[in-house]
């Protein structure tokens, strides 16, 4: 009896959680439409969606729906449809589906076909919804920024949280001197002589796609800060769409205030290469990279826009850390931070063991995988 009462009081205090309740996107967007459509003439356009993802004055269920309407409407291809309080009306979700049998690579670029689709507005708007209920008061940094901090999510920049990562790699308190806090946001001194403000991160702005934000705002601040370096005086644009694609080298310098030169590599890893052009590619490699990284240098590689051994992302940069002579392997760092162990002895097959995005793979196999790598130049 004392224990069934015991049992029935623990049970008593064993905390419920309460599912996040998620309201329609479509009532969420009916709720705010006078006051989203600046104009008044009954249509939302995607300047006035973008007017308002940039106040902050709308947060919750709002700015989640602000940030779905904005990421479909960059997403969207051909001409989008009128937004009228009677199309929200009569708004229908749809749920993705792969098609069946689709490779790794062919379910990513139906669901990146998907977010075109009118109907993704819903899940796009839970997505986000559920981001802003979860978070809690986020500081600029947890504490000194760590390769582990950066996540990269959806927005494609790649090619500049590779030199970022490697910078991190080599002297976190560069990155960290670089953001200044002030009345109106953030000041962030770039290494290239740029100076750039940055208003706060409005909830919208939050509930988009970008990098993690678990270690502090300080990626997501960086990404804005790089995206306004992009856009003309007195325009009102969101920051980070002006991001989607980059050079990782001009990227770079706008960290290290230096140029980067590039060497051309294979680039196609099934692709028969002679021999004697293999060889003297690798040897440049060989005296490059350690010397590079004797320096203190920033070194980054991109993989074009082909098929992949497993485990390497196609079009896509990564950091490069550094050269083994004694096991001849290349260690390199996937701005997406994942985990990955092969399934059988590593390779192009199999893949290659990930901690964290860091990595290492046969210098012979990055040659003919990557199509270039760039280095630093300067002290």
């Amino acid at each position: 009896m004392l224990s069934s009462l015991i049992a029935a009081v623990a049970l008593a205090q064993t905390p419920v959680r309460t599912p996040v309740q998620v309201p329609s996107f479509s009532q969420t967007v009916l709720r705010d439409f006078q006051t989203w459509d600046a104009d008044h003439d009954g249509t939302l356009t995607q300047a006035e969606v973008d007017k308002a993802a940039l106040d902050p004055k709308f947060h919750g269920a709002d700015a989640a729906a602000l940030a779905a309407l904005h990421r479909w409407l960059i997403a969207v291809d051909e001409p989008a449809p009128t937004l009228t309080k009677d199309w929200f009306q009569n708004y229908k979700p749809v749920v993705f589906r792969a098609t069946k049998g689709s490779t790794a690579q062919e379910k990513k670029e139906q669901r990146k076909a998907f977010t075109s689709n009118p109907g993704s507005l819903q899940g796009t708007f839970v997505a986000g919804y559920r981001k802003l209920s979860r978070m809690t008061q986020t500081p600029l940094f947890a504490d000194s920024p760590e390769l582990s901090d950066i996540r990269q999510g959806g927005l494609g920049d790649c090619y500049m949280l590779a030199p970022l990562g490697a910078l991190v790699h080599r002297n976190p308190s560069d990155v960290k001197n670089m953001i200044v806090p002030n009345s109106n946001g953030y000041t962030v001194k770039f290494a290239d002589g740029q100076t750039v403000q940055v208003s706060p991160l409005t909830d919208t702005e939050l509930a988009m796609v970008g990098s993690s934000i678990k270690e502090g705002l300080w990626i997501r601040v960086m990404e804005k800060a790089y995206g306004t370096r992009k856009i003309a005086d007195g325009e009102t644009k969101v920051a980070t769409d002006s991001m989607h694609g980059g050079n990782s080298g001009v990227a770079g310098k706008a960290f290290t205030g230096h140029k980067f030169k590039g060497i051309k590599l294979i680039g196609d890893f099934q692709k028969e290469v002679p021999t004697q052009t293999l060889d003297a590619k690798m040897a440049e490699l060989r005296t490059d990279i350690p010397k590079a990284a004797a320096e203190h240098r920033l070194m980054t590689a991109v993989t074009p826009k082909k098929d992949m051994p497993k485990s390497i992302s196609p079009n896509h940069a990564y950091a490069v850390f550094g050269y083994d002579a004694k096991t001849d392997r290349i260690t390199l760092w996937n701005p997406h931070g994942n985990d990955f162990t092969p399934k059988g002895p590593e390779g192009p097959t199999n893949g290659y063991k990930i901690d964290d995005g860091v990595f290492s793979m046969p210098l012979d196999m990055f040659v003919r995988t990557f199509g270039n790598i760039q280095f630093e130049q300067g002290e």
